[in-house]
């Protein structure tokens, strides 16, 4: 994957919500919704922030350690996943605004303590596809909503 390529996030079928230290995201046209904590959701938030791979590659070996190698494999990996759920899609890199790009004030300090880098999980769950699936607009008759059909 080129690690300058940008992602945003597969809006207006892909919703999300912070909590604290965990992202909850739904995906609208598949009724899947996922589970985020740690690193998944400091990446989502570079990733909705509009920066490239290369820029949250940067980020994170500011702030964690760990085999650069290993850690850069795992970073493509989750986004590679993030795209098979169509959670994001690819940007144009010239269509991204100045004030989107990555901020390098925010950077860790050089000499900080730095925690292992852990790799990012997904969970997602499938178990209300079919109410989340229902259309609330187009299901709704006089016996109410949700209506199933059945």
């Amino acid at each position: 994957m080129d690690s300058s390529k940008r992602f945003k996030i597969n809006s207006p079928k892909v919703i999300h919500e912070n909590f604290d230290d965990e992202t909850v995201i739904v995906n609208l046209d598949t009724g899947n919704y996922y589970s985020f904590d740690k690193t998944a959701a400091i990446i989502w938030g570079l990733i909705e922030s509009g920066v490239s791979i290369a820029e949250i590659m940067q980020f994170i070996g500011e702030r964690y350690r760990g085999e650069l190698a290993e850690t850069n494999k795992l970073l493509h990996a989750f986004i590679a996943e993030l795209h098979k759920e169509q959670l994001i899609i690819p940007l144009d890199s010239h269509l991204v605004p100045i004030e989107k790009s990555f901020n390098s004030q925010s950077r860790a300090e050089p000499n900080a303590d730095k925690p292992f880098f852990q790799a990012p999980i997904m969970q997602k769950f499938t178990d209300m596809q079919d109410l989340l699936l229902l259309d609330p607009i187009h299901e709704v008759n006089e016996k109410g909503w949700p209506f199933t059909g059945k």
